[in-house]
């Protein structure tokens, strides 16, 4: 398909402008820059056409997040039209099952990063750049999108196919093609299909009606995509929501007072990561030479209250800042300094 842009805005903008994209990105404007309801059916208006042109007579399957335009009913139908097959996978796991998170989305930023240092290495664009208008900061975006878009598939394919094998959509029983086939395994033993009960009526109640239009914040990962009831607010966002009463609005006061506070989340002192734990975890990391990346993604995990979900053994564990720091200190990682800590 061609890279697709989510900008901000209405797309009131003058016909140079289009004319100007890069002919290979195409543009969905949206009021936040992230995927509603309507910017979803913008995209399945360019995914049919596209399906139509290059495999009008093959089934495909579409792994998505559970943001709420991607859970309508109305969505899967028009999807099932096309021959496409939708899949939800477990939230907080698209790095395990989902491809675009198996680094294909790291690879397309990384190759885009390289297209905007290149464009601004040139000293006139660099002096010139920060009074750029915005037209001419989109159009600049669609070209650096495009020019990413075609060195990873003129570069990128092997890197591409390991990893739709990593994300086990090339795993076949039969083992045809060049991936090796599950039966290979020698832990595996074909059993007979037997349907869970109750597992028809839970994949269809995991479908939601097009009653509301509830407008998503949502992003490319599950875990973080969230959705929100509509109001009159929603449908017009000059409007103002009712006045609360004198108990909510003392309510709302304190949940704002708590946001506002900058204390870090602790976790629970029963269900922390142990120091043993922590020493492994960056022992392994330090073995591969990322020492320092690991201790910066534990001490992460330990200022946002995140719970670790591997090892398996640590799944649903916390992380704390003084566990951290004195594993760190046991495997010779030295960096707090360096993190601001």
């Amino acid at each position: 398909m061609p890279a697709i842009l989510y900008l901000r805005g209405k797309g009131r903008v003058s016909e140079v402008e289009r004319m100007s994209y890069h002919p290979d990105v195409q543009i969905i404007w949206t009021p936040k820059g992230y995927l509603n309801r309507d910017a979803n059916k913008a995209w399945l208006d360019l995914w049919k056409q596209w399906k139509d042109e290059k495999m009008p007579d093959r089934h495909a399957l579409l792994t998505c997040d559970s943001v709420d335009p991607q859970a309508l009913k109305s969505f899967r139908e028009c999807m099932e039209a096309t021959g496409t097959y939708v899949l939800h996978g477990p939230t907080g796991s698209t790095h395990v099952w989902q491809m675009i998170d198996r680094h294909v989305g790291k690879m397309h930023k990384d190759l885009l990063a390289e297209e905007q240092l290149e464009y601004l290495a040139d000293d006139d664009h660099n002096a010139g750049f920060s009074s750029l208008s915005a037209s001419d900061r989109r159009v600049l975006l669609t070209h650096w999108v495009g020019a990413a878009r075609e060195i990873y598939i003129a570069s990128k394919r092997k890197q591409h196919e390991n990893c739709c094998a990593a994300s086990g959509l090339l795993l076949t029983l039969t083992g045809k093609g060049r991936m090796p086939s599950v039966e290979s395994s020698p832990v595996f033993a074909l059993q007979a299909y037997q349907q869970w009960e109750g597992l028809t009526d839970a994949i269809e109640g995991s479908w939601k009606d097009d009653v509301q239009n509830v407008e998503s914040d949502g992003s490319s990962d599950s875990s973080s995509s969230s959705t929100s009831s509509s109001s009159s607010s929603d449908s017009n966002p000059d409007s103002l929501p009712d006045v609360p009463d004198h108990a909510a609005v003392e309510e709302v006061d304190q949940a704002n007072q708590q946001l506002a506070e900058p204390a870090v989340p602790e976790p629970v002192p029963e269900n922390l990561v142990s120091v043993e734990d922590l020493v492994h975890m960056l022992s392994s990391a330090k073995a591969r030479n990322k020492g320092l990346a690991g201790a910066q993604m534990l001490a992460g995990f330990a200022r946002c209250g995140t719970a670790v979900q591997h090892p398996s053994k640590c799944r649903g564990q916390k992380v704390v800042f003084s566990r951290l720091k004195e594993a760190a200190k046991a495997v010779g990682i030295d960096v707090w300094e360096e993190m601001g800590m």
